[in-house]
């Protein structure tokens, strides 16, 4: 609920005279309405798309209009697939801290499986991102989000600049994808900055939600619009040990030190949730 009311406070301005009782009432029904598109998605994407003209790999999901095309409850996602000429784009965006926590600790592998609808090593195509430096872990943590206050002005600039910490650790240290089973890239670790062309960023907007682009040329996936043929992809929110509020440190033997930061550390529960990933598959075939 605190997440839905910042982010709509925020989007329409609610004035800080505006009555209390009402306002409540009123995110109430806002939430209700996004709940309701959540369910009025599909749960795994169907129809083919092409890109938006104006499509950049920057964590920004503005020229998708915000708009996507499933909402997977197994992972708790929106996402979108599309392609154009040369390259298959996905976008997912989390709204859920929780889930946000889990993909920052543990990172999502989008697998493209061109012959069956399993994982299989001697077939799938995957690419993990984010992949932090154990040295360079972001330590993130979502607890610390501004609540709503009276005064939205000064609450607006409390979100822009918890928006713009967080978001310059994603830009400083989320800086690598991993990739496995592409023949003329090997399973590697790549700079987002590659010469293949693979390209991954992940930002937070206003309301903290986390937005995840990722790019791959056709060609390094076996696929065509001249020859458009249905395939298998499959999408992992991966899991860890490590949660937000706490930060990693490396011993002089090589071990890793975990150092609990936050007030409020996880709890039990969350951290089972955390440990153990989820996924979903789907179908897609180039739109031409």
């Amino acid at each position: 609920m605190i997440l839905y009311s910042i982010s709509i406070i925020h989007y329409f301005k609610i004035p800080a005279i505006f009555n209390i009782k009402k306002t409540f009432i009123f995110l109430i029904l806002i939430t209700v309405e996004l709940s309701a598109g959540a369910q009025k998605l599909p749960k795994v994407q169907s129809i083919s798309r092409r890109t938006p003209k104006t499509i950049k790999i920057d964590g920004i999901a503005t020229e998708w209009g915000n708009h996507f095309q499933a909402y997977n409850t197994a992972t708790e996602v929106y996402y979108s697939l599309a392609n154009d000429d040369t390259n298959l784009y996905f976008v997912l965006q989390a709204t859920d801290p929780l889930v946000i926590r889990k993909i920052i600790a543990a990172s999502i592998t989008f697998t493209i499986n061109l012959t069956r609808k399993e994982i299989d090593k001697g077939h799938n195509i995957s690419l993990i991102y984010p992949v932090f430096d154990r040295k360079e872990w972001p330590a993130i943590n979502l607890r610390d989000k501004p609540i709503v206050s009276k005064d939205s002005v000064i609450n607006h600039k409390q979100i822009d600049s918890f928006m713009n910490a967080i978001n310059t650790q994603l830009i400083n240290k989320a800086k690598n994808i991993k990739v496995l089973g592409i023949a003329a890239v090997g399973d590697t670790l790549l700079s987002i900055y590659n010469e293949y062309g693979i390209k991954a960023a992940a930002l937070f907007d206003h309301q903290i939600n986390y937005t995840y682009e990722l790019a791959v040329p056709l060609k390094y996936l076996g696929l065509s619009i001249a020859n458009p043929v249905k395939f298998n992809y499959n999408v992992q929110v991966n899991g860890s040990n490590i949660v937000e509020g706490v930060s990693l440190t490396v011993d002089a033997k090589g071990n890793t030190i975990m150092h609990v930061m936050s007030k409020n550390p996880p709890r039990g529960v969350e951290f089972q949730y955390m440990r153990y990933p989820t996924d979903f598959w789907g179908e897609y075939t180039l739109a031409k």
